[in-house]
């Protein structure tokens, strides 16, 4: 919840945004942070009981959802929601998608030395 747009008179965004830009300029961008915080520490668990492949797709469902519920917000804490879901698919998908290329790479490049590992 945007607790610093708590005080504007309706729950519209551009009164939102008008009313107390710093803050909520501030809040929007860490929603992505703390989400992909919680999606880059739930990766390797997700990864693990459900295989990468299968993992690494259900990482883009998180950013669909996001994306979609900040294109239509009409409220800041919609906007916010969003971008916390957009930022556990980031999350996700870096936690996950290292993994899944070094495995599926070892198959098709059985070298030792691989200049894209380093």
């Amino acid at each position: 919840m945007c607790a610093c747009c708590e005080s504007a008179a309706s729950n519209d965004l551009p009164s939102v945004v008008q009313g107390n830009q710093k803050c909520c300029d501030l809040q929007m961008v860490s929603m992505v942070l703390a989400g992909a915080t919680i999606g880059s520490t739930s990766g390797s668990g997700l990864a693990d009981g459900l295989g990468r492949r299968k993992s690494f797709l259900l990482s883009a469902v998180p950013l669909v959802i996001g994306s979609i519920l900040c294109a239509t917000a009409g409220s800041a804490n919609a906007l916010l929601a969003g971008r916390f879901l957009c930022g556990m698919g980031i999350g996700l998908t870096s936690a996950v998608t290292p993994v899944y290329i070094s495995e599926v790479s070892s198959q098709f490049f059985p070298y030792p030395y691989c200049p894209a590992s380093v």
